[in-house]
C-alpha cells in the first residue's frame, strides 16, 4: 500500500516522492515517481514492486521467479522439473533449503559468448528461482567466462564469495599500507578478502586455530593471532591504536568493535551494524548490491587466472544429497565451497 512521505523528505514539491510499504515486513522504500510500472522481459506482463530484504526489486506478480508462467515451453518444463527436485530435497529435511547463489555452466544462447563456452555467474534466488537447476536464464550482465583451465565445479566457487569480499573491501575504503583485520579468514569469504586485500596493498591480520595457520600463510596473512576469547585485546597487542578496518566474516559483531581504531571502518556480512561510536563507519555487506556487475566479476575472473585468487572446493554432492551439503555448512569448519553437481 502507499502512504504519504512523512518527515525527513528533502524533495521539493515538483519532485516529491511517495513511500511504498511492504505488507509483510513494514519496510518503506521511496518509489521513483516515473518508475511505477514495468513489463516482465519474459512474459511481457506488467510487474509490481516487492520488498526484498532492505531494498526493492521488480517482480512479475503472475510468476514465481520471473519465468514461471513464461509462454516459452522450454522454460516452463525446466522450472517444473527443478521444483520437483527441490520438493524431494525438502521432504528429506525439515529445514527449507537455499535455492543456490553460484553456478558454473555451459552457454546456450548469449550475444557476446559463443554457444558451448564455459561460463559462471552469481544467481540471486527469488522464490523457487536459484542456481539449483540444470538450465537457467540469466541477465547477460551476470555472466562472464569461467577462468581458463578450470572445471565447472571449480569455477562456480568464485562468483558469490569473491563478489562479497570485493564489496566488503570497497565499503571499508582502505588505502594501500593500511591495516585490515579479517575474522573467519579460513572460510571461502574470508580467504577471498585476504587475497584481495593483499592485492590492494593492505597489511592483513587474522585469528586462527593451529590447524589453519598454514592455510592462512598461503593466502597471504601477514600477522596471525590465536583464536579465542579476547579478540580485540589480541589485536591491540599488535596495533595499540587499533586497526584501520575489519571484515567480520566470523560474526563476532560487538566483540570485534574495540579492535577498530577511532574513525576506522567495520563491515559485517549478516546485517549487523554497530551502534554509533568513536566515529567508526559501520556498513553491512549485501552481495546483491553487486548483482549483474559484470565488470567487477570479470576482474575477479582475471585475478583468478593470474593466481591472485585461489579456487577452493570443500566437497561435491549430487542434487539428491543437497541437504547434506547444507548440514555441513551449518556445522561449520568447511574450508572452501560445497558444490552441488548435476
Amino acid at each position: 500500500r502507499r502512504v504519504p512521505l512523512s518527515s525527513g523528505c528533502n524533495n521539493n514539491e515538483i519532485n516529491h516522492q511517495r513511500h511504498t510499504q511492504c505488507r509483510k515486513c513494514g519496510h518503506r522504500t521511496p518509489e521513483p515517481k516515473l518508475e511505477t510500472r514495468r513489463t516482465c522481459r519474459y512474459c511481457k506482463k506488467e510487474m509490481a514492486r516487492q520488498c526484498l530484504y532492505e531494498h526493492q526489486r521488480w517482480h512479475c506478480p503472475s510468476e514465481k521467479n520471473h519465468i514461471g508462467s513464461c509462454p516459452n515451453e522450454f522454460l516452463r518444463k525446466n522450472l517444473s522439473r527443478n521444483e520437483n527436485e527441490l520438493e524431494n530435497i525438502e521432504k528429506n529435511d525439515t529445514k527449507e533449503v537455499s535455492k543456490g547463489y553460484d553456478c558454473g555452466l555451459q552457454i546456450k544462447d548469449y550475444k557476446d559468448i559463443k554457444v558451448g563456452d564455459e561460463v559462471m555467474a552469481m544467481v540471486v534466488p527469488s522464490g523457487n528461482y536459484g542456481a539449483y537447476r540444470e538450465q537457467i536464464v540469466l541477465d547477460q550482465n551476470a555472466v562472464v567466462r569461467a577462468p581458463k583451465d578450470t572445471s565447472h565445479i571449480e569455477a562456480c566457487t568464485l562468483p558469490m564469495n569473491s563478489l562479497t569480499a570485493r564489496l566488503s573491501l570497497d565499503l571499508l575504503g582502505l588505502k594501500e599500507g593500511q591495516v585490515l583485520a579479517v575474522t573467519g579468514s579460513p572460510g571461502a569469504y574470508g580467504g577471498y578478502v585476504v587475497q584481495l586485500a593483499k592485492a590492494d596493498g593492505l597489511t592483513v591480520i587474522a585469528d586462527s586455530n593451529e590447524s589453519d595457520e598454514e592455510l592462512l600463510k598461503s593466502l597471504g596473512v601477514d600477522i596471525i593471532i590465536p583464536r579465542g576469547e579476547g579478540y580485540a585485546e589480541r589485536i591491540r597487542q599488535e596495533f595499540p591504536n587499533g586497526v584501520d578496518g575489519i571484515a567480520d566474516g566470523a560474526l563476532l559483531n560487538e566483540l570485534a568493535i574495540d579492535a577498530v581504531k577511532d574513525g576506522g571502518s567495520f563491515t559485517s556480512i549478516r546485517g549487523f551494524k554497530g551502534k554509533p561510536q568513536r566515529e567508526i563507519d559501520f556498513t553491512t555487506t549485501w552481495v546483491t548490491a553487486y548483482d549483474c556487475k559484470k565488470d567487477i566479476l570479470e576482474t575477479l575472473r582475471q585475478q583468478t587466472e593470474e593466481g591472485i585468487l585461489t579456487l577452493r572446493v570443500a566437497d561435491t554432492v549430487d542434487i539428491e544429497n543437497a541437504s547434506e551439503a547444507h548440514k555441513r555448512l551449518e556445522a561449520g569448519g568447511t574450508r572452501g565451497r560445497m558444490v552441488i553437481e548435476f
